[in-house]
Protein backbone atom coordinates (compact mmCIF):
# COMPACT_ATOMS: atom_id res chain seq x y z
CA UNK A 1 0.00 0.00 0.00
CA UNK A 2 2.54 2.69 0.95
CA UNK A 3 4.09 2.98 -2.24
CA UNK A 4 0.96 3.30 -4.25
CA UNK A 5 -0.25 6.05 -1.71
CA UNK A 6 3.26 7.62 -1.54
CA UNK A 7 3.15 8.05 -5.62
CA UNK A 8 -0.12 9.70 -5.59
CA UNK A 9 -0.05 11.96 -2.72
CA UNK A 10 3.54 13.25 -3.75
CA UNK A 11 2.36 13.14 -7.34
CA UNK A 12 -0.50 16.12 -6.22
CA UNK A 13 1.69 17.65 -3.73
CA UNK A 14 3.62 18.14 -6.87
CA UNK A 15 1.16 19.51 -8.99
CA UNK A 16 -0.42 16.92 -10.26
CA UNK A 17 -4.30 16.38 -10.69
CA UNK A 18 -5.20 13.00 -10.03
CA UNK A 19 -8.20 11.61 -11.70
CA UNK A 20 -11.66 10.74 -9.07
CA UNK A 21 -10.33 6.78 -9.31
CA UNK A 22 -6.85 7.61 -8.83
CA UNK A 23 -7.42 10.35 -5.68
CA UNK A 24 -9.61 7.25 -4.17
CA UNK A 25 -7.18 4.37 -4.80
CA UNK A 26 -4.82 6.71 -2.87
CA UNK A 27 -6.60 7.80 0.05
CA UNK A 28 -7.89 3.86 0.26
CA UNK A 29 -4.27 2.86 -0.05
CA UNK A 30 -2.82 5.12 3.04
CA UNK A 31 -5.86 4.55 5.09
CA UNK A 32 -5.04 0.35 4.92
CA UNK A 33 -0.86 1.33 4.95
CA UNK A 34 -1.96 3.03 8.11
CA UNK A 35 -4.17 0.75 10.04
CA UNK A 36 -1.68 -2.71 9.16
CA UNK A 37 0.71 -0.59 10.09
CA UNK A 38 -0.34 0.78 13.41
CA UNK A 39 -1.98 -2.79 13.83
CA UNK A 40 1.51 -4.56 13.69
CA UNK A 41 3.32 -2.00 15.85
CA UNK A 42 0.79 -2.68 18.80
CA UNK A 43 1.24 -6.25 18.01
CA UNK A 44 4.81 -6.24 18.61
CA UNK A 45 4.54 -3.85 21.79
CA UNK A 46 2.29 -6.22 23.38
CA UNK A 47 4.39 -9.21 21.75
CA UNK A 48 8.02 -7.68 23.49
CA UNK A 49 6.68 -6.72 26.43
CA UNK A 50 5.35 -10.66 27.12
CA UNK A 51 8.78 -11.45 26.67
CA UNK A 52 9.71 -9.16 29.52
CA UNK A 53 6.67 -10.60 31.88
CA UNK A 54 4.74 -7.38 31.14
CA UNK A 55 1.16 -7.43 30.07
CA UNK A 56 0.53 -4.55 28.07
CA UNK A 57 -2.99 -3.55 28.07
CA UNK A 58 -4.91 -3.31 24.18
CA UNK A 59 -4.30 -0.70 21.79
CA UNK A 60 -6.32 -1.41 18.71
CA UNK A 61 -9.08 -3.06 18.32
CA UNK A 62 -10.61 -3.37 14.82
CA UNK A 63 -11.34 0.39 13.90
CA UNK A 64 -12.50 0.23 11.02
CA UNK A 65 -15.65 -1.94 12.00
CA UNK A 66 -16.50 1.01 14.27
CA UNK A 67 -20.20 2.19 14.24
CA UNK A 68 -20.03 6.22 15.00
CA UNK A 69 -16.49 8.16 15.32
CA UNK A 70 -17.38 7.41 19.23
CA UNK A 71 -16.83 4.08 19.04
CA UNK A 72 -13.75 4.18 16.29
CA UNK A 73 -11.80 6.37 18.95
CA UNK A 74 -12.50 3.54 21.76
CA UNK A 75 -10.75 1.63 18.92
CA UNK A 76 -8.05 3.27 17.56
CA UNK A 77 -4.74 4.06 19.22
CA UNK A 78 -6.87 3.16 22.85
CA UNK A 79 -4.03 4.22 24.86
CA UNK A 80 -3.65 7.33 23.42
CA UNK A 81 -8.11 8.22 23.56
CA UNK A 82 -7.62 7.31 27.37
CA UNK A 83 -4.78 10.06 27.78
CA UNK A 84 -6.64 12.41 25.73
CA UNK A 85 -9.91 11.79 28.06
CA UNK A 86 -7.81 11.29 31.31
CA UNK A 87 -5.93 14.56 31.41
CA UNK A 88 -7.42 16.72 28.69
CA UNK A 89 -10.95 16.69 28.58
CA UNK A 90 -11.88 15.53 32.04
CA UNK A 91 -9.13 18.62 33.14
CA UNK A 92 -11.40 20.90 30.73
CA UNK A 93 -13.96 20.00 32.68
CA UNK A 94 -15.68 16.96 30.59
CA UNK A 95 -19.54 16.80 30.25
CA UNK A 96 -20.14 18.64 34.13
CA UNK A 97 -20.60 22.25 32.35
CA UNK A 98 -23.68 22.18 30.25
CA UNK A 99 -24.16 20.36 26.76
CA UNK A 100 -22.03 23.57 24.64
CA UNK A 101 -19.29 23.21 27.06
CA UNK A 102 -18.96 19.36 26.26
CA UNK A 103 -18.84 19.72 23.08
CA UNK A 104 -16.10 22.59 23.32
CA UNK A 105 -14.33 20.36 25.20
CA UNK A 106 -14.44 17.58 22.60
CA UNK A 107 -13.25 19.86 19.92
CA UNK A 108 -10.24 21.66 22.35
CA UNK A 109 -9.58 17.76 23.14
CA UNK A 110 -8.83 16.53 19.65
CA UNK A 111 -7.18 19.60 18.48
CA UNK A 112 -4.50 19.22 21.22
CA UNK A 113 -4.72 15.26 19.90
CA UNK A 114 -3.66 16.78 16.69
CA UNK A 115 -0.68 18.44 17.71
CA UNK A 116 0.69 15.43 19.34
CA UNK A 117 1.21 13.88 16.08
CA UNK A 118 3.12 17.03 14.70
CA UNK A 119 3.19 20.67 14.88
CA UNK A 120 1.48 21.63 11.47
CA UNK A 121 -2.10 23.01 10.15
CA UNK A 122 -2.54 19.17 8.31
CA UNK A 123 -2.54 17.88 12.07
CA UNK A 124 -4.46 20.74 13.57
CA UNK A 125 -7.33 20.43 10.91
CA UNK A 126 -7.58 16.45 11.08
CA UNK A 127 -7.89 16.82 15.27
CA UNK A 128 -10.50 19.45 14.46
CA UNK A 129 -12.09 16.96 12.17
CA UNK A 130 -12.56 14.58 14.33
CA UNK A 131 -13.78 16.94 17.01
CA UNK A 132 -16.20 18.39 15.36
CA UNK A 133 -17.36 14.62 14.92
CA UNK A 134 -17.28 13.57 18.00
CA UNK A 135 -19.26 16.85 18.69
CA UNK A 136 -22.15 15.70 16.04
CA UNK A 137 -21.89 12.19 17.05
CA UNK A 138 -22.98 12.86 20.86
CA UNK A 139 -25.26 15.61 19.15
CA UNK A 140 -27.12 13.18 17.34
CA UNK A 141 -27.60 10.99 20.20
CA UNK A 142 -28.39 13.16 22.46
CA UNK A 143 -31.38 14.22 19.75
CA UNK A 144 -32.31 10.53 18.91
CA UNK A 145 -31.18 8.61 21.91
CA UNK A 146 -29.78 4.67 20.54
CA UNK A 147 -32.14 1.74 20.67
CA UNK A 148 -29.77 -0.52 23.11
CA UNK A 149 -32.80 -3.14 23.62
CA UNK A 150 -33.69 -3.93 20.03
CA UNK A 151 -30.65 -2.80 18.24
CA UNK A 152 -30.24 -1.04 14.92
CA UNK A 153 -31.50 -3.14 11.58
CA UNK A 154 -28.99 -5.05 9.36
CA UNK A 155 -29.03 -1.84 6.74
CA UNK A 156 -28.69 0.39 9.49
CA UNK A 157 -25.56 -1.33 10.51
CA UNK A 158 -24.26 -1.29 7.48
CA UNK A 159 -25.01 2.31 7.00
CA UNK A 160 -23.48 3.56 9.91
CA UNK A 161 -20.17 1.29 9.42
CA UNK A 162 -19.98 3.10 5.80
CA UNK A 163 -20.28 6.37 6.74
CA UNK A 164 -18.00 6.25 10.06
CA UNK A 165 -15.40 4.63 7.69
CA UNK A 166 -15.65 7.53 4.62
CA UNK A 167 -15.35 9.83 7.36
CA UNK A 168 -12.34 8.58 8.84
CA UNK A 169 -10.58 8.09 5.01
CA UNK A 170 -11.25 11.88 4.67
CA UNK A 171 -9.51 12.35 7.78
CA UNK A 172 -6.46 10.50 6.71
CA UNK A 173 -6.27 12.48 3.61
CA UNK A 174 -5.09 15.54 5.62
CA UNK A 175 -3.05 13.57 8.54
CA UNK A 176 -0.67 12.00 5.25
CA UNK A 177 -0.98 15.01 3.27
CA UNK A 178 2.13 17.85 3.07
CA UNK A 179 0.28 20.73 3.32
CA UNK A 180 -3.61 21.79 3.39
CA UNK A 181 -3.33 22.84 -0.40
CA UNK A 182 -2.51 18.74 -1.06
CA UNK A 183 -5.38 17.57 1.29
CA UNK A 184 -7.71 20.54 -0.22
CA UNK A 185 -7.44 18.69 -4.25
CA UNK A 186 -7.23 15.41 -3.09
CA UNK A 187 -10.93 15.88 -0.88
CA UNK A 188 -12.26 18.12 -4.34
CA UNK A 189 -11.32 15.50 -6.44
CA UNK A 190 -12.48 12.63 -4.40
CA UNK A 191 -16.08 14.46 -3.78
CA UNK A 192 -16.40 15.00 -7.64
CA UNK A 193 -15.83 18.56 -7.78
CA UNK A 194 -13.20 17.71 -10.59
CA UNK A 195 -15.37 15.09 -12.13
CA UNK A 196 -15.78 11.49 -11.93
CA UNK A 197 -12.89 10.21 -14.39
CA UNK A 198 -12.80 6.45 -12.85
CA UNK A 199 -9.29 5.88 -15.43
CA UNK A 200 -5.96 4.87 -13.73
CA UNK A 201 -2.95 6.83 -15.09
CA UNK A 202 -1.95 4.87 -17.83
CA UNK A 203 1.71 4.80 -17.13
CA UNK A 204 0.68 2.57 -14.20
CA UNK A 205 -2.91 1.31 -14.90
CA UNK A 206 -1.24 -2.56 -14.15
CA UNK A 207 -0.05 -1.55 -10.81
CA UNK A 208 -3.18 0.54 -10.52
CA UNK A 209 -5.36 -2.60 -10.69
CA UNK A 210 -3.50 -4.96 -8.88
CA UNK A 211 -3.68 -2.09 -6.20
CA UNK A 212 -7.11 -1.87 -6.44
CA UNK A 213 -7.47 -5.85 -6.56
CA UNK A 214 -5.28 -5.73 -3.19
CA UNK A 215 -6.86 -2.77 -1.61
CA UNK A 216 -10.51 -4.85 -1.74
CA UNK A 217 -8.89 -7.93 -0.22
CA UNK A 218 -7.13 -5.81 2.49
CA UNK A 219 -10.04 -3.63 3.50
CA UNK A 220 -12.04 -6.71 3.35
CA UNK A 221 -9.72 -8.69 6.58
CA UNK A 222 -9.99 -5.37 8.41
CA UNK A 223 -14.07 -5.10 8.21
CA UNK A 224 -14.78 -8.45 8.69
CA UNK A 225 -12.11 -11.03 10.07
CA UNK A 226 -10.96 -11.28 13.72
CA UNK A 227 -8.17 -8.97 14.96
CA UNK A 228 -5.13 -10.42 16.82
CA UNK A 229 -6.38 -10.72 20.05
CA UNK A 230 -9.47 -12.14 19.13
CA UNK A 231 -7.35 -14.86 16.78
CA UNK A 232 -5.36 -15.12 20.19
CA UNK A 233 -7.23 -15.08 22.90
CA UNK A 234 -4.76 -12.05 24.51
CA UNK A 235 -6.71 -10.80 27.84
CA UNK A 236 -4.17 -8.71 30.15
CA UNK A 237 -6.40 -9.45 33.07
CA UNK A 238 -7.09 -12.97 32.71
CA UNK A 239 -3.35 -14.65 31.12
CA UNK A 240 -4.73 -18.36 32.23
CA UNK A 241 -8.26 -18.40 30.45
CA UNK A 242 -6.25 -17.01 27.38
CA UNK A 243 -3.18 -19.45 27.27
CA UNK A 244 -6.26 -22.53 27.66
CA UNK A 245 -8.34 -20.55 24.87
CA UNK A 246 -5.08 -20.42 22.51
CA UNK A 247 -3.64 -24.24 23.13
CA UNK A 248 -6.93 -25.40 22.29
CA UNK A 249 -7.82 -23.03 19.49
CA UNK A 250 -3.92 -24.05 18.38
CA UNK A 251 -4.25 -28.02 19.22
CA UNK A 252 -7.80 -28.20 16.88
CA UNK A 253 -6.22 -26.31 13.58
CA UNK A 254 -2.66 -27.32 13.96
CA UNK A 255 -1.72 -27.86 10.33
CA UNK A 256 -4.02 -25.21 9.25
CA UNK A 257 -2.25 -22.68 11.29
CA UNK A 258 1.20 -24.23 10.28
CA UNK A 259 0.19 -23.87 6.49
CA UNK A 260 -0.86 -20.30 6.91
CA UNK A 261 2.03 -19.07 9.00
CA UNK A 262 4.44 -20.74 6.69
CA UNK A 263 2.85 -19.10 3.59
CA UNK A 264 3.03 -15.59 5.65
CA UNK A 265 7.17 -16.33 6.07
CA UNK A 266 7.89 -16.77 2.82
CA UNK A 267 5.97 -13.94 1.29
CA UNK A 268 7.39 -11.73 4.40
CA UNK A 269 11.14 -13.24 2.73
CA UNK A 270 9.55 -11.92 -1.00
CA UNK A 271 9.30 -8.34 0.44
CA UNK A 272 12.77 -8.20 2.07
CA UNK A 273 13.58 -5.44 -0.79
CA UNK A 274 10.67 -2.96 -0.14
CA UNK A 275 10.65 -2.52 3.85
CA UNK A 276 8.90 0.48 4.43
CA UNK A 277 9.78 2.26 8.26
CA UNK A 278 6.96 2.15 10.44
CA UNK A 279 4.73 5.23 10.36
CA UNK A 280 4.18 5.68 14.05
CA UNK A 281 7.69 5.52 14.31
CA UNK A 282 7.70 9.04 13.73
CA UNK A 283 5.06 9.69 16.75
Amino acid sequence: MAPQANLIFDGVAKGASPSFADAWIGALAYTLQLYFDFSGYSDMAIGLGLLFGVRLPLNFNSPYKAGNIIDFWRRWHMSLSAFLRDYLYFALGGNHRGEARRFANLIVTMLLGGLWHGAGWTFVCWGAFHGVGLAICHFWIRLFGTDKRNGASRYGTILARTLTLIFVVFGWVMFRADSMETARKMMSTMIGLNGFDLSINSDRQLTGLITLASIIALMAIALFARNSQQLLGYDPQHPVEEQSSWATRFAVAYPLHGAAMGCLFVFTLTQMSAVQSFLYFQF
